[in-house]
């Protein structure tokens, strides 16, 4: 048995989980940082990666032209002018996909750390803590996706807001993306409905136990993950509403480290998307959002990989589902004297509609902002109070405020907003 056919061996029942990358590390003479690269591309390549691609071939070192010094050396010197943090890895896809320059990982290290520069991912070594076996991935795309958002300082000089991800389990490929001011139902809404449009909605869903997706007891900290789960079962958010109809499952992880990939993932995007962002202009929320189908095709292209079976498996969509409705947040209110109705201590008055005790559907997400339903028809609203008072009781949350302040424009001397 030859030397390749040996390694072959030992990463075959490595991916069987016959034994453990440690040992499988050892057997083949790899430390286990590297190991772990060598099985990703083994998983990408099969075989031939373990060839060495330099066999026979002469060794000659790459020349380039002045001009791509240049470049390298103009956006070196710009990013340490205006305090931009960077690591190696952001620095260099940021030559390849944005400046467009056809230059080697390698070289692009070598410039950085001869101009003295050290990368803030850089550390001391340190005593290796035990290590989670990972679990294997699903055998088909589709077949589910991990999601989760990071709140994060995104843009350099701007407060933090949060990106909202989902990431298939069986490809490490970003399925959806979306950036608001804030964690919320919206913002995962917001994902699924461009996820729908697509035809990539999942089989099943990974996620913590945010109260996003679930309702959270008071008392959660005295309970078992069992009664939780009973508990959130009985008293079912929008969200678990909309996978329930769509025939999604839901899955909830006990730790950080069950939805792992995507954890690590933030890691990388926490890395790459600031620096991304001061060279490609984005300032805002809202520019950030533009560039979501950008950072996915970096993604997928960087660190996606194949699934082991060709078979997609995706939901088939209900081509009559109202999938607006579907992908919001539903607050059942009543109108009261001169078909005002209340809604976290604000008052909303009905266009037309002067009878109390009418019962409507108040839809809320970011495409359509407060979308009132009166006998499956939309109406007109308007707010009669201020939004900036002071209440006593339910407030709104930042981002229904957020959604009424973007999409709708404010007369701030009297205090108006109009819901078309």
């Amino acid at each position: 048995m030859g030397i390749v056919e040996e390694k072959e061996k030992y990463l075959k029942q490595c991916l069987s989980g016959r034994i453990s990358p440690a040992t499988c590390a050892k057997k083949i003479g790899y430390n286990k940082k590297y190991f772990y690269v060598v099985l990703a591309k083994y998983r990408r390549d099969g075989a031939k990666s373990l060839v060495n691609g330099h066999k026979g071939l002469k060794y000659s070192v790459k020349k380039y032209p002045e001009e791509v010094k240049g470049i390298v050396r103009e956006l070196f010197e710009e990013l340490i002018k205006d305090g931009v943090p960077f690591t190696y890895n952001s620095f260099y896809y940021s030559l390849k996909y944005i400046k467009k320059l056809d230059v080697k990982k390698g070289w692009v290290y070598k410039q950085l750390k001869a101009r003295g520069y050290r990368s803030p991912k850089c550390r001391a070594a340190v005593k290796e803590k035990k290590q989670h076996k990972p679990r294997a991935e699903r055998e088909k795309e589709g077949e589910l996706i991990q999601i989760d958002g990071s709140k994060h300082t995104w843009i350099k000089g701007q407060p933090p807001f949060c990106a909202h991800g989902a990431i298939d389990d069986a490809t490490h490929s970003l399925k959806g993306l979306y950036f608001s001011v804030n964690e919320s139902r919206e913002g995962y809404f917001e994902m699924f409905h461009k996820m729908a449009s697509e035809g990539v909605l999942p089989e099943a869903f990974y996620s913590d136990w945010s109260s996003c997706f679930v309702t959270v007891p008071k008392k959660a900290d005295k309970m078992s993950a069992e009664e939780k789960k009973l508990f959130a079962l009985e008293h079912k958010t929008d969200f678990l509403k909309a996978m329930e109809k769509l025939g999604i499952k839901s899955i909830l992880a006990l730790s950080p480290q069950a939805k792992g990939r995507i954890e690590r993932m933030w890691q990388t995007m926490q890395a790459n998307l600031p620096l991304f962002f001061r060279l490609t202009g984005v300032r805002t929320i809202e520019d950030a959002n533009k560039k979501a189908e950008w950072i996915k095709s970096w993604w997928n292209s960087e660190f996606g990989i194949k699934a082991r079976s060709p078979v997609k498996a995706y939901k088939k969509l209900d081509g009559s589902a109202d999938y607006d409705s579907l992908f919001s947040v539903h607050a059942p209110v009543t109108t009261h004297k001169n078909g005002v109705f209340t809604y976290m201590e604000h008052d909303f008055m009905i266009e037309g509609l002067k009878v109390p005790g009418v019962r409507l559907d108040l839809q809320i997400s970011y495409r359509s902002s407060f979308k009132v339903i009166y006998h499956g028809k939309r109406v007109r609203a308007k707010c009669v109070d201020d939004m900036d008072a002071e209440t006593y009781g339910d407030k709104m949350t930042i981002t229904e405020r957020d959604i009424l302040s973007r999409v709708y424009g404010a007369d701030t001397h009297s205090g108006f907003i109009e819901l078309n």
